[in-house]
């Protein structure tokens, strides 16, 4: 939901990023990307799917039939991942992940 106040600026409830939020998205999700590169680029290909509520990104990937991952067997775990409701608090683990890998 997207909605404006009476001097333009978006709603507390609006959802929306701000100018400097989208900034940090979009540089965590290079700051990502160029780490994956580097652990594949090494040898790093670790199973580990994540799963938000009861959806496991494994639903989605077009590599099931091939990369047979199987929580049964020993040493693979999907990564759960909590609920975060605030943008505030997602931008800030954003840039705390980056910060701690400096």
């Amino acid at each position: 939901p997207v909605s404006v106040k009476k001097d333009g600026s978006f709603a507390a409830a609006a959802s929306v990023l701000e100018e400097d939020g989208f900034k940090t998205m979009s540089d965590y999700v290079r700051f990502r990307s160029e780490e994956f590169k580097k652990r594949i680029e090494n040898g790093d290909i670790e199973k580990s799917p994540a799963e938000y509520k009861d959806i496991c990104e494994c639903d989605y990937c077009d590599y099931k039939d091939v990369c047979l991952f199987d929580e049964k067997r020993k040493g693979y775990a999907k990564r759960k991942l909590k609920e975060i409701k605030d943008s505030a608090e997602i931008l800030g683990l954003m840039k705390k992940d980056m910060d701690d890998k400096k």
